[in-house]
């Protein structure tokens, strides 16, 4: 079974979804942006397995672990390439992070027409989930984003809004000691807790 965390768009915290993804579901971790490290880094740190996968291989190591009976997360890069497009063709759903700017919600924009396509081709029944990551405290969201809000909760169209996320130090901490975001204190590890449930259903 294959899930994704998707955004093509850099800086949405997809890293550290697809780490916390994988350690709530004990899965493999697999990197498709292997250039970038982070979730090699962050994944072996947390002591689970983790496996970089190169852009000439994606397509026959994705198919084989959506067929398989264990979990697999991937965490996707930020441009919406063939391993990306892959992904997003086999996984049984996607975590769709997205910061609270004005271009973070443009970038969703993008991410829709991605899932429409991957629905409309191979994978008619995908599900997705989003999530606002990392807002700051005490300052309001963007015309932009609470639009993109309001707008983005369609159950009917296999897309939910699990939740937000605040920026959190115990996050970056978290990271830093290669512990997974929903064991960290709350308020933080209850959202990561809270969100990662709701995806998981």
């Amino acid at each position: 079974m294959l899930v994704a965390v998707a955004n093509t768009k850099g800086g949405q915290g997809k890293t550290t979804w697809a780490c916390a993804l994988a350690g709530w579901l004990e899965a493999e971790l697999l990197d498709l942006d292997p250039q970038q490290g982070d979730s090699l880094g962050w994944g072996e740190a947390a002591g689970h397995q983790v496996r970089a996968v190169w852009p000439d291989e994606a397509l026959d190591v994705l198919e084989a672990c959506a067929k398989d009976k264990a979990w697999h997360v991937a965490d996707c890069p930020p441009h919406e390439g063939e391993s990306m497009r892959a992904a997003l063709g086999y996984a049984q759903a996607v975590l769709v992070p997205v910061g609270p700017g004005p271009q973070d919600a443009r970038g969703w924009g993008r991410m829709q027409a991605l899932l429409e396509d991957a629905r409309q081709g191979p994978n008619p029944n995908l599900k997705v989930g989003l999530v606002l990551n990392g807002v700051r405290p005490r300052v309001g969201l963007h015309e932009e984003v609470a639009k993109m809000l309001r707008e983005a909760h369609q159950p009917s169209k296999r897309i939910w809004f699990l939740g937000v996320t605040g920026l959190r130090q115990a996050i970056a901490e978290a990271y830093a000691r290669g512990a997974y975001p929903f064991r960290a204190p709350a308020p933080a590890g209850d959202e990561f807790s809270t969100i990662l449930g709701m995806f998981a259903k």
